[in-house]
């Protein structure tokens, strides 16, 4: 029974660095970390729709009983163990409540969950750690626990029948074919945990274009025909299914958000429809290749920074992802004769070893007076761009010596800004230069060879104006060191201070002030008296 059965860990025989961790898309869904009801409720709610799904009574009563397990077991668990078995176990109640089962998500579900209450009470797996278990790829997921990672598993598979390894190739195919759910005609293969805006169970169509090409090339390495079946339902699935809506052909990562242009997913599934197209009856997958292929070109300008490739249009390329789309442009270029796809693969890989490069834009504070802090030109703020996703160090210098590092962390290519607040730094004049090291490890350097000033502010403010009249002194006074000054007002032999007021301002007086002085914030001070005409 597979609810009971015991998970080994099965060691890989060919190598397979397997695909680059997962970024998470813009939004989220609710994970269900407790279920709703009655403590009974959730079992009934699985109970009717594994019924409904045609599990037989035995697999049923098997399954239910190791929902009850993890339950209990997450209660006794302390932290994220106890949490993320919890999330598995509700996710199981999500489903049910929404999809519901059919024979091979409900193999899925409890397998994962079995997986679960074996692994997590002896070891919490790093994030995004992959393990393989059972002639699959698992994943920790932050808040989920182990899930099974379809993408991961057709990957492996699909490298293993690279490596002509007959025995391996045939248990890993077999293995995710047993969990794949018959969808519109054609397979596709499923995600069971909340990701991004995504509820369980959901699809990926550059899943199902490995599932293809490890399909394919399964095919041509036993000669059996269940996998070229196979591969040809994901193809159908992913013609009638996967294109993204508005798009002349474009293949969205997540269903959920199809407005997420992802370059790799999009030009692994025409690498999978490519693969799938060498086989019999499978003509029509190589015209839609070629469309799709003609839509990337259209949008590569979108993903070549210049210095870099994206991701998405919206966000560069980690060096795993920029990489992988080298490689697939440069396959796609061979494969499809397309020198446009070609180029671009070979402009990335130029990429990959060139430095980083900056500009420090003109503008921005040259002089501060930062003692005392007072809020006002206290700091420098200087303006660059860097040509690529990197991490940078801004170094400010004087007299050719290092003075302070800021650490300005991993920057995507584009406009930034900093800021940088010298305190009691000694005055005089200052360089500022920048360093890039590239996700690549290149390294590219730059320094401004403007001057910047750190000075003190011994000039007092200059008065303007300073007048008495009908019972109200006002003042105006130039000062471009401090933005405030205190008023000390004296009337007869009293003083009174007013504290950080304008340059120009004003206040009530019963009695015209004898002396009035105004003092900046690093002390200096202005006097007005007020002078007194003698009569005849």
């Amino acid at each position: 029974m597979l609810a009971a059965a015991l998970v080994l860990v099965l060691a890989p025989t060919a190598t397979a660095a397997g695909p680059p961790v997962d970024i998470e898309p813009p939004g989220s869904v609710r994970p269900l970390l407790a279920m709703r009801g009655t403590a009974a409720s959730p079992d009934a709610i699985v109970t009717a729709a594994l019924k409904q799904g045609g599990i037989d009574a035995a697999t049923r009563a098997a399954d239910i009983g190791l929902m009850r397990k993890a339950r209990s077991l997450s209660r006794k668990l302390k932290g994220p163990a106890g949490t993320e078995l919890a999330a598995v176990a509700a996710s199981a109640v999500r489903i049910a409540r929404t999809s519901g089962f059919t024979p091979e998500r409900a193999r899925e579900v409890f397998l994962e969950m079995s997986v679960n209450v074996s692994e997590l009470p002896k070891r919490l797996p790093r994030i995004h750690e992959r393990i393989r278990i059972d002639s699959l790829t698992f994943e920790r997921y932050p808040g989920q626990g182990l899930r099974i990672q379809p993408l991961a598993s057709w990957w492996f598979a699909r490298d293993t029948a690279r490596h002509g390894d007959v025995k391996v190739t045939k248990r890993l195919l077999d293995k995710a074919l047993d969990l794949s759910v018959p969808r519109s005609g054609g397979l596709t293969t499923e995600y069971l945990f909340p990701f991004g805006s995504g509820a369980p169970p959901w699809s990926s169509p550059m899943a199902h274009s490995l599932a293809m090409d490890a399909l394919t090339r399964g095919f041509a390495l036993t000669g059996d025909e269940r996998y070229r079946t196979a591969a040809l339902a994901f193809a159908q699935g992913v013609a009638a299914s996967d294109v993204a809506k508005g798009a002349p052909v474009w293949f969205p990562i997540y269903p959920f958000d199809p407005g997420l242009r992802v370059l790799n997913a999009d030009l692994q599934v025409i690498i999978g429809l490519q693969q799938v197209s060498k086989l019999d009856g499978a003509e029509r997958y190589a015209a839609l290749a070629k469309q799709a292929a003609a839509t990337a070109e259209e949008r590569m300008p979108r993903y070549d920074t210049g210095s870099w490739s994206r991701y998405s249009e919206q966000r560069e390329a980690p060096l795993e992802y920029h990489d992988l789309q080298t490689q697939q442009l440069g396959d796609l270029g061979k494969a499809l004769t397309d020198p446009v796809l070609g180029g671009y693969g070979q402009t990335f890989a130029d990429y990959r070893t060139e430095a980083p490069a900056f500009d420090v834009i003109p503008g921005g504070t040259k002089r501060v007076y930062p003692v005392p802090a007072d809020g006002f030109r206290d700091s420098f703020a200087v303006k660059f761009t860097v040509t690529k996703l990197s991490s940078v160090v801004a170094t400010w210098r004087r007299g050719g010596k290092k003075v302070v590092d800021l650490k300005l962390g991993l920057l995507a290519g584009g406009a930034h800004s900093l800021r940088w607040s010298p305190g009691k730094a000694r005055p005089g004049l200052y360089t500022i230069g920048f360093t890039a090291t590239d996700v690549a490890g290149n390294r590219g350097t730059v320094t401004d060879p403007r001057a910047y000033e750190i000075a003190r502010d011994t000039t007092p403010p200059t008065i303007v104006s300073v007048r008495y009249a009908g019972g109200r002194l006002a003042w105006k006074l130039k000062d471009s060191e401090t933005p405030w000054v205190d008023v000390i007002v004296k009337v007869g032999k009293k003083s009174k201070t007013l504290h950080k007021r304008r340059l120009s301002g004003s206040l009530k007086l019963t009695r015209a002030p004898v002396l009035v002085t105004f003092r900046d914030s690093s002390g200096n001070r202005a006097r007005w008296r007020r002078i007194t005409v003698p009569a005849g």
